[in-house]
């Protein structure tokens, strides 16, 4: 739980929602809205530390102490006053029953003297429905001192009504110059190369990278480009390539998918005329539809077989190829 600051690419949106809480502008609810591994989490775990430091002063101090009573607190990730929720396992959806529990420890007393009480709930996009109308009560008629941070992806699926009442505050992308400087105090990649190759892949997110580099992903994804060419070529059975996919979890292996795809669309619009562009762009655009479709899934159930999944797209994969060839 311990955070002790923010990350160098947030102090824009740090100082901007510091400078509104020291007017005394301090909103119930803030939807902090970020690419996932980008440290948004870091960023809403250190805000609830300051709102809880007992000896912040709003209008002089932008830190939290790290020396009172609660900074102590909360460094042994001991919080009486921090409440997190997450979703359930396997399920990965926030159901309306943790809502329903969090609602009801809210609304007793403060642990600390004069303290406030701050929940985060993360993803807020995982809340099923009947979650997200049971937050919405508490979001309408706040009890006193609590404070929610909503951590959600900017294209994130939350009731309009939810999203109505939350202060938004937007946590950007680093530039490479900050993610690579953070990259190299964390990053277990043995050059600089590697770390720009994770990087890349991880289109920019900086923890994304380093978790990316801990499972191997750049070295695998790197085999399996070579293989989906061979498979496009007839060279290699697409069952081969599904289980090479199938070695990665999907919250890795699809998105990196997605952008061979991308990338083949872009190519198409270099390389060919209008209508030929049009008929290689609606051919990988099914692939596209279909890598996404099938990660739902995979993220929604683990009754879902992944290589007879993989083996599926692949199979279309290779269609696309053959017609987007002729």
């Amino acid at each position: 739980m311990t955070s002790t600051s923010y990350f160098p690419w947030q102090r824009e949106s740090w100082s901007s929602l510091i400078e509104q809480v020291g007017r005394n502008r301090l909103a119930h609810a803030y939807l902090l809205i970020g690419p996932q591994g980008t440290g948004r989490l870091g960023f809403a775990r250190y805000f609830a530390q300051w709102l809880l430091c007992e000896n912040q002063d709003k209008t002089q101090h932008k830190e939290a102490c790290q020396q009172c009573r609660s900074c102590q607190l909360w460094l042994s990730s001991n919080h009486p006053d921090f409440f997190e929720v997450t979703p359930e396992l396997p399920s990965k959806i926030i159901k309306v029953d943790a809502i329903r529990a969090l609602s009801s420890r809210i609304n007793q007393t403060s642990n600390q003297a004069g303290s406030k009480r701050v929940i985060i709930i993360r993803p807020a996009e995982a809340m099923a429905a009947a979650a997200a109308n049971a937050l919405l009560k508490s979001l309408e008629e706040p009890p006193e001192g609590v404070v929610f941070l909503l951590v959600a992806n900017a294209d994130a699926s939350l009731l309009a009504t939810v999203r109505s009442r939350c202060q938004p505050v937007n946590l950007p992308l680093p530039g490479v110059d900050e993610a690579m400087t953070y990259l190299k105090t964390v990053s277990p990649a043995e050059t600089p190369e590697q770390m720009q190759e994770a990087l890349r892949l991880a289109t920019n997110r900086p923890m994304r990278a380093v978790e990316m580099t801990e499972a191997g992903i750049p070295a695998w994804f790197s085999e399996m480009q070579q293989m989906i060419k061979k498979m496009e070529t007839g060279h290699l059975l697409s069952m081969e390539v599904a289980k090479q996919c199938e070695q990665q979890p999907s919250q890795y292996a699809i998105p990196l998918l997605q952008q061979l795809v991308l990338e083949k669309v872009r190519i198409s619009a270099l390389d060919s005329d209008n209508e030929q562009y049009q008929a290689t762009s609606m051919v990988w655009q099914k692939v596209y539809q279909a890598l996404t479709a099938a990660q739902q899934e995979l993220a929604a159930t683990a009754n879902i077989n992944p290589l007879m999944t993989y083996e599926y797209l692949f199979t279309l994969w290779q269609r696309a190829a053959i017609k987007s060839a002729s």
